[in-house]
């Protein structure tokens, strides 16, 4: 014959059993407290990683006569070797300009223009980006930089030693 099981053992058990589930529970709840408050993970982006960087560009030993409001831009791809691609696999009536619109997608270029003393600043998301800045005068500088955007704070200074180009006006 089966026996009967006690109650009073039935309602320790039952005690005991709630005790340990509102304990785990519970220290549960205090670990989560005490987590650092940040925001939500996006795709692609690391807890606690910046958005965005300061990026400094600087020209040194060139010419500072017409420096003022040239354009420096940030793409992230190479737009030379997207030229070259562009011209190499040819879609009538298709303009380049709709060709980087295509691959740029969602990621614009990011434009800013130089000071008088040939500085400017621009604030640029991680990753790869192309730097393409081209100063006009009695000879023409261009410059076409891959540049590896990451921290708070990046220098890049142009000069003529790493021009992509240089041309004289005639």
């Amino acid at each position: 014959m089966r026996q009967q099981p006690n109650p009073l053992r039935q309602v320790i058990a039952f005690i005991l059993g709630s005790t340990l589930i509102f304990a785990l529970v519970s220290a549960g709840w205090r670990i989560y407290r005490r987590l650092p408050q940040s925001e939500p993970i996006a795709w692609g982006k690391r807890p606690g990683q910046q958005t965005e960087t300061r990026v400094i560009v600087r020209l040194r030993r060139l010419p500072m006569d017409s420096v003022a409001g040239t354009a420096v831009e940030f793409y992230p791809l190479d737009v030379e070797a997207l030229r070259r691609e562009f011209i190499a696999v040819r879609s009538p009536g298709q303009k380049f300009e709709d060709f980087l619109s295509s691959r740029l997608k969602d990621r614009p270029p990011i434009a800013a223009k130089f000071d008088a003393r040939g500085r400017t600043v621009a604030q640029v998301p991680p990753g790869k980006w192309w730097v393409h800045a081209t100063l006009q005068g009695e000879v023409t500088w261009t410059w076409r930089l891959p540049v590896h955007v990451s921290g708070q704070e990046l220098t890049v200074e142009l000069t003529p030693e790493n021009a992509y180009a240089r041309a004289r006006s005639f």
